[in-house]
């Protein structure tokens, strides 16, 4: 087997340290066999590249758990240059206090402009993105994120915390999120809504919400509260395989017509397509 372990990636980390007038740092480490202690290393060392703009760690398919993201982020937060961040997080057992801690590393970041972040298959649940959401709050030059928090644990309660924190921030203008086979129903969609109305940036926004428990007046509840989005002009949607009616599809094409900033539309139903 060719794959990575904790020692060649700490390793690798020692060599990265001696590599101080980096901007720009690309490592793919996906479907390896690293643990908390690799991955706490190479946070440790990345505290030596203090030129660093742009960074992109790929870490799917690893062992690296709530310690790991823990000990990652003790490094992302000393390196004051940092512009541009993608984590790809995916299937690594990470849980609340790992969303915890990354967003406590993330307030940090005071130059950060753009975040993406995949927690695809993990175990995050409403306290783990609701942390999350009050971290990115306080990162207040952020302008663009992507989230991907497939297949986790987030509730009603949970995504509507988030929605607030989302719509506080002052300089997002971006934002995509993706919530595909979560537990959210319509209280929650019509809540995380009301905190996304609050926006006076966003102008572009993507949400998927496939697979959840979602309702025609969760959903309609979600759109009515767009229409207060000041700056919104995009919007890309996708509620199937929800709890909604093919024959209520149409109150869903009414409803986002009305949000008369819109200059682009897209929305996901049963058996509806683009118009």
């Amino acid at each position: 087997s060719n794959r990575l372990f904790d020692q060649e990636t700490s390793n690798l980390a020692i060599g990265l340290a001696q590599c101080i007038n980096i901007t720009s740092l690309t490592l793919d480490l996906s479907n390896n066999k690293i643990s908390h202690q690799g991955i706490s290393n190479l946070g440790k060392q990345l505290e030596n590249c203090l030129q660093l703009e742009f960074l992109l760690i790929y870490l799917g398919n690893n062992q690296i758990g709530d310690e790991g993201v823990i000990g990652l982020g003790s490094g992302l937060k000393t390196i004051p240059k940092l512009k541009s961040l993608t984590l790809d997080l995916k299937e690594n057992n990470i849980c609340e206090s790992g969303a915890h801690s990354l967003s406590d590393s993330l307030e940090n970041c005071y130059q950060l402009t753009d975040l993406s972040l995949d927690f695809y298959d993990n175990k995050i649940e409403g306290k783990g993105i609701s942390y999350l959401g009050r971290g990115l709050k306080n990162c207040r030059n952020l302008k663009q994120i992507t989230l991907n928090l497939w297949q986790n644990l987030i509730d009603d309660d949970g995504i509507a915390r988030f929605g607030y924190d989302i719509g506080k921030m002052t300089s997002l203008t971006n934002f995509s999120i993706y919530l595909w086979k979560n537990q959210i129903r319509d209280e929650g969609i019509s809540n995380f809504g009301q905190g996304i109305s609050k926006s006076r940036s966003i102008r572009n926004l993507l949400i998927n919400c496939w697979s959840n428990n979602i309702g025609i007046q969760g959903a309609l509840g979600f759109l009515k509260q767009l229409q207060s989005c000041l700056k919104l002009n995009s919007l890309i949607i996708d509620l199937q395989n929800n709890n909604i009616r093919n024959q209520d599809n149409y109150k869903l094409l009414n409803k986002i017509q009305k949000i008369k900033r819109l200059v682009k539309r897209y929305i996901k139903l049963p058996q509806a397509n683009k118009y």
